[in-house]
């Protein structure tokens, strides 16, 4: 710490030599997860043990446990620090976030709840166009009546592909049913279509009804145990 005259800055002193240690634990200080993500891609997150002013407090030797604002995230199991880590700890590869939006991941400490921390505002984007999800059309119904169907472009999590511009064809388990024409998607559906009316199914059963894309046979999806009676 030095004291030098406001006139004459040649004229200082300074004690030098403190040691300044950490002040009892505070907060667990999440970290390291870069942002933006594709969903379902692997990430790396730290966990730092600290006090109020951010110094790490390295005897800490708790137990953590992951939460995630994402339902479907995949987290690292719960953790026991060690000596070794000296109040850090890198969860290399053992996160995964799997829903579109701005997500947080969150360790807390298992024995005292208040010792906790986030890493905050991690923006997820969509994986790869994988599916059609076909939905909407109620169950139990009367055979005869027509009904709407939804059918939505999602990767493999369930997000959408607002980008989606593909032609699909209707089909279904009942031989009689009558069915939306092809459809090319537009820009402004943004990956997801109501087709309004134009679903009937006439044979008493449980049927499906199954929207494929006319390019990729592979990009398809179905709903099922549709109740006509």
């Amino acid at each position: 710490m030095t004291a030098t005259d406001t006139v004459t800055a040649s004229l200082h002193g300074s004690q030098t030599g403190i040691v300044v240690t950490a002040a009892a634990l505070n907060k667990l200080v999440v970290s390291g997860m870069t942002t933006p993500r594709t969903a379902g891609s692997t990430g790396s997150i730290r966990v730092t043990a600290t006090d109020t002013y951010g110094n790490r407090v390295q005897s800490y030797l708790g137990t953590v446990h992951f939460t995630s604002t994402d339902t479907q995230a995949g987290l690292p199991a719960n953790y026991k620090f060690t000596v070794a880590d000296a109040g850090t700890h890198v969860f290399s590869g053992n996160v995964i976030l799997k829903t579109v939006g701005t997500q947080s991941v969150t360790a807390t400490d298992t024995v005292t709840a208040t010792i906790h921390g986030s890493q905050s505002g991690i923006v997820v984007t969509p994986a790869a166009l994988s599916k059609l999800v076909v939905s909407g059309l109620t169950s139990p119904r009367t055979h005869g009546v027509a009904g709407s169907i939804r059918v939505t472009a999602t990767d493999a999590y369930g997000n959408r592909i607002v980008g989606y511009l593909g032609t699909i064809h209707f089909t279904s388990t009942d031989s009689k049913a009558s069915l939306p024409a092809n459809y090319t998607f537009l820009v402004a559906d943004a990956g997801t279509h109501v087709f309004s009316g134009n679903v009937t199914l006439k044979t008493i059963g449980t049927w499906s009804v199954t929207a494929t894309d006319t390019v990729t046979a592979t990009l398809k999806g179905s709903q099922t145990g549709i109740v006509v009676n």
